[in-house]
């Protein structure tokens, strides 16, 4: 007569395994899932490329300062003295020509213009034509409208000044991505230094704010940067 002892021991074995087990995993609990993986950090914003006269280039300008209120560093590209036609040879040739590498330029050639009586007409075609090329790789362009000097400066007189105003605006009108940063609140009596020409630490940060207020409303910050942080 057969053992059948042995099919029962090897059942009985089988249910002490598996009670084993349930035991171990009800006191360790739940396997925790897997950590997400780290969000890829952001890439640095490409730089505010900057084109124009003296306004822009120097240590401290207004255009380093909206650089910085937009997270981005300044490729200064301007420079003293110069007009509407020496901004189209910056653009146009040299270490300073225009080939992309940026999605935002600032651009301020307007005041010596003014100072030298260039006609209307050829500024508005040397700006068009600068806009063309800016614009050609797909950046924004931020134009600054032009601020008035004091007298004796041509520019004070506001006639003239809105002369140069208009080409502006019509040239802008052509090119979708090109913006007006217009200058609230500018006083010549308070906003430019002994010289009544170039603006003063007041006068930089009113010409800042007006463009880094242009180039937010084509270039809204990463959710990172703040947005309403004071410039003040």
């Amino acid at each position: 007569m057969s053992d059948r002892r042995g099919p029962l021991w090897a059942v009985l074995g089988l249910l002490l395994v598996l009670t084993a087990d349930c035991a171990t995993a009800a006191v360790a609990g739940p396997v925790a899932p897997a950590p997400a993986p780290a969000p890829a950090p952001m890439p640095a914003p490409a730089p505010l490329v900057a084109y124009g006269h003296s306004y822009i280039w120097a240590p401290n300008t207004y255009a380093r300062i909206t650089a910085q209120a937009l997270g981005r560093t300044l490729e200064d590209r301007a420079r003293f003295g110069a007009t509407i036609t020496e901004v189209e040879a910056l653009v146009d040739s040299g270490d300073t020509r225009w080939t992309g590498g940026s999605d935002l330029v600032l651009l301020d050639a307007t005041i010596n213009d003014v100072l030298h009586r260039t006609p209307v007409s050829e500024f508005q075609m040397s700006l068009t034509a600068i806009v063309n090329t800016l614009t050609s790789t797909g950046a924004a362009v931020i134009v600054m409208m032009p601020v008035a000097p004091r007298a004796p400066h041509p520019g004070a007189n506001p006639v003239l000044l809105a002369r140069y105003g208009q080409a502006i605006t019509t040239v802008a009108a052509g090119h979708p991505t090109v913006y007006l940063a217009h200058v609230a609140g500018w006083d010549p009596a308070l906003d430019l230094g002994s010289d009544g020409v170039h603006p003063n630490d007041a006068g930089r940060q009113l010409l800042a704010d007006a463009a880094t207020t242009a180039a937010r409303e084509t270039h809204p910050p990463p959710a990172r940067l703040a947005t309403t942080a004071s410039l003040h």
